[in-house]
């Protein structure tokens, strides 16, 4: 069974520390675990006791918690989302969380590193994005080669990029078995453009999703930076600066859900 599939529920004393805000209408919380991180550590979610009726409601956010005790690992100052949760886990994971809450609280440095993560994580999640991402999501390469169909008129009425110029001839020969000249078609061309030309990748760290067409057959590149970005944006991917692009995936699972 995959880690992000099952969910747990756990009953939760929580003494001597903040439980994970949970809905229960006995005096012991119920932690319901919809992921599990890493071992000993999974997401619940967030929820807030209301005052007026004391029910507890959903916040919109996650928390990361023990999962042999129901307790908040990190100090969160704002709902947080799913995905800075998981990079939490992650950095946290040269802890032994399958051990007791109680040995634990007393394992040298475990505290103050999970309070400084839940520092970077508030900021990360008011921001919309991940705890550690690339410097740039842009990729410079060489121009494209271009196979370019024409008519008896001599304009252009197709044509394919290519990536170097061994795919351009395949293409080339390709085209013309396929489409066949003297009809429609008068010349099959390869020409090389002449800028250098830019992709996209997700800038989260571990990532390494590249920007493909809208029907996912080829990698985009283009000259234009504008124009890339535009059409990354039509695709679902969003900005954080100028350098750095979030793949759809990574958007949503950053996306800020501080009101």
């Amino acid at each position: 069974m995959d880690q992000h599939d099952s969910a747990t529920t756990l009953k939760c004393p929580a003494p001597h520390t903040r439980p994970a805000a949970t809905a229960s209408n006995g005096s012991d919380p119920v932690v319901t675990v919809v992921e599990h991180a890493i071992p000993g550590l999974g997401i619940s979610p967030q929820l807030r006791k209301d005052l007026a009726d004391g029910a507890w409601r959903f916040t919109g956010g996650w928390n990361l918690v023990h999962t042999g005790s129901g307790r908040c690992v990190l100090p969160l100052f704002t709902p947080v989302n799913l995905g800075p949760l998981r990079e939490a886990a992650a950095l946290l994971a040269h802890f032994d969380w399958t051990l007791p809450a109680e040995v634990l609280r007393a394992t040298p440095g475990l505290q103050e590193e999970a309070y400084a993560l839940g520092t970077r994580v508030t900021a990360a999640a008011a921001y919309g994005c991940p705890l550690n991402t690339t410097e740039t999501s842009w990729m410079v390469q060489p121009p494209s080669w271009h196979v370019t169909l024409t008519d008896l008129t001599g304009e252009p009425v197709g044509g394919v990029f290519c990536s170097n110029y061994g795919d351009a001839e395949a293409t080339a020969v390709e085209l013309g078995s396929y489409e066949g000249l003297g009809g429609a078609f008068a010349d099959i061309t390869i020409s090389r453009e002449n800028d250098h030309e830019w992709r996209l990748r997700c800038c989260r760290y571990d990532c390494g999703v590249v920007l493909e067409s809208d029907e996912g057959v080829a990698q985009v590149s283009t000259a234009d930076r504008d124009q890339l970005v535009v059409y990354a944006a039509d695709l679902g991917w969003r900005q954080l600066d100028d350098r750095r692009l979030l793949c759809p995936a990574c958007s949503t699972a950053y996306q800020s859900l501080h009101t």
